[in-house]
């Protein structure tokens, strides 16, 4: 479950290309029209990195965790990234008609002042539709390809017909890694076959990083020290980076002015009110209406200025939820069908997050990814947050 997040980081520690500088262009549903750096027609120019998640899993925060880190490989590795379509939805239908444009959900132009990025159809375009490596584990082509690897950290020669996010690719090679485990030999061993990665891959411009099992890692902190000894100065560095990076996926503006309606509407403005996020069902970090409302109610004790709260929450039982608001002794907003003029998946969990990022103070779930992005995205800005 560990493989993609101890690769990106083991790459990440690896780094050391020099490549081309690449085109900042893009095409619709990647690079907004007008956008800075926008030059639809402008030659995509490479080394190319793409990287391929268990997309049928849908757009949650998991994959906005994932996909951070997968922008924080491509600036290391001075690659072009080619960014994905989120798949909104968890359904039998077909995947096309769910899989939306990373514009939906956040600015292309922020992301285009960090680092070059090509969409999926214009990487197609420009390799032809041939990934020069695959990088992935036997399980994974196993499971995704149908294909035995003839052994760990050996060479499937090609060509091999792939998919990247429902689009047809051919691979030329596939590099079967092995996934060491998480001993205390681990990171030693990932660095061991990371740098014989990083010597394969250098001359090929177009790599794709493919995990297929990887719903659990993806929302783990990113945290380098795992695989290199870094000094304070290094450190600090570090952490300069990651802000960077993070600034890089701003939200969609339309998502952004959406929060300020509702806001608007509500009375209250950024910074005047409290939020809560409450996870109520399937989840580990679930708490009980009792439970939720004890710690809410001697949070805000400590915070009687703030009489307006907006919650976040998942929870489907109006009973649950009716219990809260005759409960704690404030108002209690929340961005529901009433009052939302955005509705589409993912997209509204967006503005919950939003909404939470603008609050004075901020109440969250310590092991939930979607408190997780809360609590950074407040970090930009200087805002801290608790725990219930």
């Amino acid at each position: 479950m560990q493989l993609l997040l101890a690769l990106l980081l083991a790459l990440l520690a690896s780094a050391a290309l020099a490549t081309e500088p690449a085109s900042k262009s893009e095409e619709q549903g990647t690079c907004s029209a007008g956008s800075e750096g926008c030059e639809a027609e402008e030659t995509v120019r490479g080394p190319f990195l793409a990287a391929q998640y268990h997309y049928n899993s849908g757009f949650n925060d998991k994959r906005t965790r994932w996909f951070y880190k997968v922008v924080r490989l491509a600036k290391e590795l001075q690659r072009t990234l080619v960014v994905p379509d989120f798949n909104v939805r968890v359904r039998n239908d077909t995947m096309e008609e769910h899989m939306r444009p990373f514009a939906d959900f956040f600015e292309p132009a922020a992301l285009s002042k960090y680092l070059p990025h090509v969409s999926q159809r214009r990487f197609r375009k420009a390799t032809g539709g041939n990934i020069d490596l695959v990088f992935a584990t036997p399980e994974t082509v196993r499971r995704r390809y149908h294909l035995e690897c003839p052994g760990n950290n050996q060479m499937l020669a090609g060509p091999v017909p792939i998919t990247l996010f429902g689009r047809k690719f051919t691979a030329k090679n596939i590099y079967c890694f092995n996934y060491p485990g998480d001993g205390p030999d681990a990171g030693s061993a990932y660095r061991s076959s990371m740098e014989h990665f990083m010597e394969m891959s250098r001359p090929h411009a177009a790599v794709l990083l493919d995990g297929y099992d990887n719903h659990d890692y993806a929302g783990q902190t990113l945290d380098l020290s795992i695989t290199r000894a870094m000094n304070i100065q290094a450190w600090q560095q570090e952490k300069t980076q990651q802000a960077e990076a993070q600034a890089a996926l701003a939200y969609n503006e339309e998502l952004m002015s959406e929060a300020r309606r509702v806001l608007a509407l509500w009375g209250v403005q950024e910074g005047e009110y409290a939020a809560a996020h409450w996870r109520r069902d399937r989840h580990s970090a679930a708490k009980s209406p009792s439970e939720f409302i004890s710690r809410t109610r001697a949070w805000l004790a400590e915070r009687p200025a703030l009489t307006t709260l907006f919650l976040a929450s998942d929870t489907r039982s109006q009973a649950d939820i009716d219990m809260v608001f005759r409960s704690l002794p404030v108002r209690i907003v929340r961005y529901t069908s009433d009052v939302a003029a955005i509705t589409a998946p993912g997209r509204a969990a967006l503005v919950d997050q939003i909404l939470c990022v603008m609050a004075k103070d901020f109440l969250g779930l310590e092991v939930s990814t979607f408190t997780e992005v809360i609590v950074e995205k407040r970090r930009e800005i200087g805002r801290g947050a608790d725990f219930l």
